[in-house]
């Protein structure tokens, strides 16, 4: 374990990377941020750079293309080759959000990461060295305590608690470069994260919050909705990005899709139906629905919506109606299989004569 006290750059992985190329060694490095932004943006370092072999995997790309990148990065991460004997040595870069923390079962042979809190970097060490069996002559993974302050918790904007952060970041540091054992971490969240530090956090009053009012409900007093809105900040919208309508073959099959949901519906409503030939047709119309989600990915509100005075400024384009309740929306925006979805930025916004201040700093962590 190294510490470094600074933010997360590009300039200690290139340098590795290039070292273990030029020694002929296995390079499997992943690089995990705390937002997609920032992800993106290291993403885009190490191509300026002429580095190879980089790959980005956050929860912004199209169906199509995350399960694609799912794939590929299990491969990688294999920590054995199929015969179950030799390791699986690869010089490849992948950089990703804490998508990679639990979801995956993945072995890289270094890890460069930022911090968030300690749960979560102790999740993010744990795609290091997975099994045990690599050499530890070295440092393999490099902690950055230095975070964006913006993501920090204030008001409605950021998702990590200050007071959390302070004390991991404290606690790592205390513990400094070297070995860290599962001893160790568990010592250092036991005199850290104790319910007496994190008291006066945020979090423990949004806890208290939502104890109080979960308390005092009655039964089916509240929706999906409001309970999915309060207790995770989350609003997940599934939309299609304009952009990959340029590729006239994805336009073409999703106008196809469409076109075959609508026939169906019109038999359905049109004509009796036998109840099996009925049930044919609505699995029919699942399958098509989740061919046509392939191209889809889910975005946050302030990906769509900048103006929370007035919503009709936003970045819809357009929308397929599926159904007389389900629709999804296409909304502006840029869109590559490489780098996932990007909103508009601030000039863009200006330059289609928006009047509303963009909001920037609002980002997905996953």
């Amino acid at each position: 374990l190294v510490i470094k006290k600074t933010v997360l750059t590009v300039g200690d992985v290139i340098r590795l990377h290039q070292k273990n190329i030029a020694e002929g060694k296995s390079s499997k490095c992943l690089i995990v941020c705390n937002t997609i932004k920032k992800a993106q943006e290291i993403y885009q370092e190490l191509e300026d750079s002429k580095i190879s072999n980089i790959y980005l995997l956050h929860s912004k790309f199209i169906k199509k293309d995350r399960s694609n990148k799912e794939e590929a990065i299990l491969q990688v991460g294999k920590t054995f080759l199929d015969n179950q004997k030799e390791i699986n040595e690869r010089q490849e870069i992948w950089v990703s959000t804490q998508i990679v923390e639990a979801s995956l079962d993945i072995d890289f042979d270094y890890l460069f990461t930022e911090l968030s809190e300690l749960n979560g970097l102790f999740q993010r060490l744990g795609r290091c060295n997975r099994k045990g069996v690599k050499s530890v002559d070295e440092s393999n993974c490099y902690v950055y305590t230095e975070i964006d302050p913006n993501i920090i918790i204030k008001g409605n904007r950021g998702f990590i608690d200050k007071r959390i952060y302070k004390l991991s970041k404290e606690g790592i540091c205390t513990h400094g470069d070297g070995i860290l054992t599962e001893d160790e971490k568990q010592e250092i969240i036991n005199k850290y994260l104790t319910i007496g530090n994190i008291s006066d956090s945020d979090y423990m009053e949004n806890y208290w919050l939502h104890y109080d009012y979960v308390s005092n409900l009655y039964l089916n007093e509240t929706t999906q909705y409001d309970v999915q809105k309060r207790f995770r900040n989350i609003i997940s919208y599934t939309v299609i990005p304009q952009d990959i309508l340029l590729d006239l073959d994805i336009k073409y099959e999703i106008e196809d899709i469409l076109d075959k949901l609508t026939s169906i519906k019109r038999t359905i409503e049109s004509e009796k139906l036998l109840p099996t030939k009925k049930k044919m047709y609505k699995i029919e119309c699942i399958k098509l629905k989740d061919k046509l989600m392939q191209y889809t990915v889910p975005v946050g509100y302030y990906d769509i919506y900048y103006d929370n005075k007035n919503k009709s400024n936003n970045d819809i384009v357009g929308k397929y109606q599926l159904s007389q309740y389900e629709e999804i929306y296409i909304i502006d925006g840029h869109y590559d299989s490489k780098r996932g979805f990007q909103r508009l930025s601030a000039v863009e916004r200006k330059a289609k004569k928006c009047q509303a201040k963009t909001e920037e700093f609002f980002d997905s962590f996953i």
